[in-house]
């Protein structure tokens, strides 16, 4: 018998039977309740009187918490819900607009891992307070997207072929994108993007990137065939960039007009091998080179042209090559876990 309460860090599982009083132990830390099995409508019931009192609680149903059906009428039993998140794994159920019915008006962030069927998306436009939304399985992406104005961060998992809908969203924030292969041109419309992440997926042409809000973060992981970065010297705005596991990128343009970016993570740049162009960029205080054993120490250089530097990272694979390479900078950082000074 599974016992009816688990927790680690700021996650807590839930399962049947939820006893009296135990859910009086879940830690204040905690920011998930969360069951991968199906609860009973008693235990539903208790469980959201607890949610009523911890309201910034996120509720999250995984695995098989749904149950082999598509219901989610146990959502009437938590009405002061801010945070669901639905997530199915395997053979995910496919929601209806009937099944949506049960979305708690006072949902603040909603994350759907679910296929949808028809027009069952439309309730979103009935949230008015909906600020983040993760959505997944995907080919086509709603019209109701374009109406949901007070959203802020927007999560979308392909396969997404087109992003137009995405045009009327101008109070976007936050935009994540994961396996989607688009044409980027409708984000120029997103004018308040400050942060936009772009994983796997093989969207390659980031021309537009620089004409998109005014961003300030700029992810890049595994994005399948990308091999031009030109775009980033244009991108005055630019604080963070966050590089990873893109092999057919050989070098960085010229970064003296990003006179914004104070930080730079690279990470597994199997195909980096000329690193001049981060000493053009004039505010770079620190900089993260993980995974960067196929460079030798002296490859690294002309990181000592980088005036503003202030803390450096770097993990070359070797406790020789760490050493050589901290013996050779004298940048104050970390070389593979050997300190300088």
């Amino acid at each position: 018998m599974r016992l009816p309460l688990l927790w680690e860090d700021d996650l807590a599982d839930v399962a049947s039977p939820i006893v009296p009083g135990v859910l009086s132990l879940v830690p204040r830390d905690v920011t998930v309740v969360q069951f991968d099995e199906p609860l009973t409508d008693r235990d539903h019931r208790r469980l959201g009187r607890w949610f009523q009192k911890h309201p910034g609680v996120t509720l999250r149903a995984y695995a098989e918490g749904l149950g082999t059906s598509d219901d989610l009428s146990f959502l009437r039993h938590y009405p002061g819900l801010t945070g669901l998140s639905l997530n199915c794994f395997y053979e995910p159920p496919v929601l209806d607009a009937r099944n949506l019915e049960h979305l708690p008006l006072t949902l603040r962030e909603l994350h759907l891992e679910v296929r949808t069927s028809g027009n069952a998306l439309h309730r979103l436009a009935d949230l008015p307070h909906l600020q983040r939304l993760s959505l997944a399985h995907h080919r086509r992406l709603p019209p109701v997207l374009s109406q949901l104005a007070s959203l802020r961060e927007l999560h979308l998992e392909g396969p997404v072929k087109d992003l137009e809908p995405l045009a009327g969203l101008t109070q976007l924030e936050h935009l994540k994108l994961r396996s989607v292969t688009a044409d980027l041109s409708p984000l120029m419309a997103l004018t308040q993007l400050r942060a936009l992440e772009i994983r796997l997926g093989g969207t390659t042409d980031l021309s537009a990137v620089p004409d998109i809000g005014e961003i300030t973060y700029l992810e890049l992981w595994l994005v399948r065939g990308l091999t031009d970065l030109e775009f980033l010297a244009d991108m005055c705005h630019l604080q963070h960039l966050f590089l990873q596991a893109l092999r057919n990128v050989h070098a960085l343009p010229d970064l003296s007009a990003c006179t914004a970016l104070e930080r730079v993570h690279l990470e597994t740049m199997k195909g980096l091998v000329d690193l001049a162009s981060l000493a053009t960029a004039p505010a770079l205080r620190q900089l993260w080179m993980v995974d960067f054993s196929h460079l030798q120490p002296e490859d690294l250089l002309p990181l000592k042209a980088c005036g503003a530097l202030e803390e450096l990272g770097i993990g070359m694979g070797s406790d020789r090559k760490n050493v050589a390479a901290r013996d050779l900078l004298r940048i104050p950082g970390s070389y593979g876990g050997h300190e300088w000074p």
